[in-house]
């Protein structure tokens, strides 16, 4: 797995609000290894974000979102014949607290177009 170095920063800005528990299977970022993936059945971390916090996925993040307060959503990528992204992907979102407001967070991959969008649900909370 390949992370952006704006997707980090975006995983570190969502830790700092929500601290998801890092598990078998996940991804995060530590100061020593950079980026590192849990492979112990057994793992847990309690040290600070400076050191080490964890890294979402798209999946995880859409479900976060469904679990919290997202009414509808959809993702929309521009691509060239080739499939190749040509601009920002949208994420476009809908607060059940705000019927009927159309919101939207855009980013050079989904991923970060995803965790931007998380981020926001989060600050509104």
């Amino acid at each position: 797995m390949k992370f952006t170095k704006d997707e980090i920063s975006l995983c570190k800005q969502v830790a700092e609000k929500h601290r998801k528990a890092i598990k078998y299977g996940d991804w995060f970022y530590s100061k020593k290894a950079k980026l590192y993936w849990v492979w112990e059945k057994t793992f847990t971390r309690t040290d600070n974000l400076d050191n080490h916090f964890p890294l979402w996925t798209i999946s995880e993040c859409l479900e976060f979102l469904e679990r919290r307060k997202i009414l509808d959503w959809s993702i929309d990528k521009d691509l060239d014949k080739n499939g190749k992204l040509t601009g920002n992907v949208c994420f476009w979102w809908e607060l059940k607290s705000k019927k009927f407001e159309d919101n939207y967070t855009l980013g050079k991959t989904t991923l970060e177009a995803c965790l931007r969008a998380l981020l926001a649900v989060l600050e509104e909370e």
